[in-house]
């Protein structure tokens, strides 16, 4: 019932932020869904480059309690349909209907770490907690 309801929500604040123009049915969107830093954009400029894929599609692979974990990958088209796009200044974001309500309001950004893997982190206003998705070349 409350997937339900958050699905009608998600639905009228993407027809009230104004999306008029349709692609191979995917709804173009004119407001940022989420914020990429300049690290996160250099990193999938990067991985698209060197991939077949033309677009990332971002997804909620699990909500539990211990906050989202994420999913991003790259694929040919088309563009799912229903995606909600967004335009990242030389690649396409694409995010389904579903894990909008989720991601919206997100910050992707690229981390350098130390004892870790390198990876893409996530700062999700709409998470408990922040959760991070160890993402590398191998994940293509």
């Amino acid at each position: 019932m409350l997937a339900a309801r958050l699905l009608l929500i998600m639905l009228a604040l993407v027809c009230l932020a104004g999306c008029p123009s349709q692609l191979n049915d995917t709804t173009k969107k004119s407001q940022t869904v989420v914020t990429i830093t300049p690290a996160a954009e250099a990193k999938f400029k990067e991985f698209l480059r060197d991939s077949p894929g033309d677009h990332i599609r971002l997804s909620i692979k699990d909500h539990g309690e211990n906050g989202f974990e994420y999913a991003l990958n790259l694929e040919s088209p088309p563009i799912p349909s229903g995606a909600v796009v967004q335009d990242c200044q030389g690649f396409t974001l694409a995010v389904s209907p579903r894990d909008l309500v989720y991601v919206e309001g997100s910050t992707i950004d690229w981390e350098t770490r130390l004892n870790e893997p390198d990876g893409f982190k996530f700062d999700n206003p709409n998470a408990f907690k922040s959760t991070t998705e160890q993402t590398t070349k191998d994940r293509q």
